[in-house]
């Protein structure tokens, strides 16, 4: 998808939105609550594994979703009503998506870990080839670095200094998270 077809498709999905939004009776009724859990794939030491497509395959269940990066992977929940008991309904949810990726990743020999930043993770881990062949990173990537101009970078300063680029959106895979919505 080059970077017109993308802009074409981002326009599309803006109209969609809008309209979304106009509908007569959008936002009331009782409130929902939602979840996005993204985290990592690992082998038996602990380094990324690039095994989503497969583990997602092997789940296959579409609530498993490829992320970035080949040892990233995304689980979603069905929204909840926002009431009594919500947060349990999405852990059961969640723990019951992990526990069949578990299984998925280890007849793989690998591990799901639910982090933040991997600290087993090294450069070699966030280079292009890590990339999910998936057009839409391809496109994102793309269509990001034309309108920035220069190479991805990150600083992260504290006891250990961490300074990385990349010509590609890898770097983003590095952070997972746990997101409500």
């Amino acid at each position: 998808m080059d970077s017109g077809q993308f802009r074409l498709k981002l326009d599309e999905s803006v109209e969609a939105l809008r309209e979304l939004l106009a509908r007569d009776g959008f936002g009331q009724g009782e409130p929902s609550i939602g979840a996005e859990l993204e985290m990592c794939i690992v082998g038996p030491e602990g380094a990324a594994k690039g095994l989503n497509e497969e583990l997602r395959q092997a789940v296959a269940d579409p609530r498993v979703t490829l992320e970035v990066n080949r040892f990233n992977l995304e689980l979603n929940t069905a929204p909840q009503p926002f009431r009594g008991s919500a947060y349990f309904a999405l852990g059961k949810q969640l723990f019951a998506l992990l526990s069949a990726l578990e299984s998925a990743a280890a007849q793989a020999n690998a591990h799901i870990v639910t982090i933040g930043i991997l600290p087993t993770l090294d450069e070699s881990d966030l280079d292009s080839h890590s990339m999910t062949d998936a057009q839409r990173y391809e496109a994102l990537s793309a269509g990001l670095r034309e309108i920035r101009g220069r190479p991805f970078h990150i600083k992260i300063s504290g006891r250990d200094v961490v300074e990385l680029s990349s010509e590609d959106i890898t770097l983003e895979g590095a952070n997972t998270a746990l997101q409500l919505h």
